[in-house]
């Protein structure tokens, strides 16, 4: 059951069979595939894509330092928050569009007041 419901939320990452060494991480709702990679780190998230030979791989931290956009997904204790559309104006005001799921209380703790 758990399989059927994780290929329904996201799509079977898929691989030729000449794919050595490649791994494949897909976060996103859309289909990603791999053909004929050799030594590759893919991976596809909200956040963005990578894509990678794995000795380049570390430098990916270097490369995103300097990203001013907050992330497009994060998991809370509460649940979840995806970021469907940000824009920042030249007047530094920013708009932000996101979809929220809340757990419903009986599935954690929070300290009240």
């Amino acid at each position: 059951m758990l399989k059927e419901v994780l290929e329904y939320l996201y799509p079977v990452p898929r691989m030729s069979e000449d794919s050595v060494n490649t791994h494949l991480i897909n976060e996103l709702d859309i289909p990603v595939t791999v053909l004929g990679g050799k030594d590759l780190v893919v991976a596809a998230s909200p956040d963005g894509i990578l894509v990678s030979d794995k000795a380049s791989s570390p430098k990916v931290k270097g490369l995103i330092k300097d990203f001013d956009q907050p992330p497009m997904y994060e998991e809370r204790i509460w649940g979840w928050s995806r970021t469907l559309d940000y824009t920042k104006y030249d007047d530094e005001q920013e708009m932000v569009t996101q979809t929220d799921l809340y757990r419903r209380r009986k599935e954690f703790q929070l300290p009240l007041p």
